[in-house]
């Protein structure tokens, strides 16, 4: 963040000495539209604005759902698997053979399929 900061103050340094927005993207390595709105910040707030806020959520907001709505939500994931046949350990395995049963296929081994397309 500090980083973010100090690159932010050296923009708006360099714009101060009439410096041209390109040439201010081509000595910095940021792109046009990072320098613009650095810019902007600063016409709008001085230099206060230019300290980067925090990011990410807040610690205290963790889980929005409560106890009874999470039960709710997994009682419900577990029927729609049941109702597929798929278990919640291993769905993509167990898809894969339920295709092969309902078409009438057997699931073919490796070396099974390799001896079938002549190899």
């Amino acid at each position: 963040m500090e980083q973010l900061h100090e690159r932010r103050k050296q923009v708006v340094r360099l714009h101060k000495k009439a410096i041209k927005i390109m040439q201010i993207v081509a000595m910095t390595g940021l792109s046009y539209p990072a320098v613009r709105a650095t810019i902007g910040r600063f016409d709008a707030g001085g230099w206060p604005c230019l300290r980067p806020s925090l990011r990410g959520r807040a610690r205290a907001n963790g889980c929005m759902l409560t106890a009874v709505q999470a039960e709710v939500i997994q009682r419900t994931i577990g029927k729609y698997l049941a109702r597929w046949r798929f278990t919640p350990q291993k769905p993509i395995k167990d898809a894969g053979r339920k295709i092969l049963f309902d078409s009438g296929q057997s699931a073919a081994t490796p070396q099974q399929n390799s001896e079938s397309l002549g190899g």
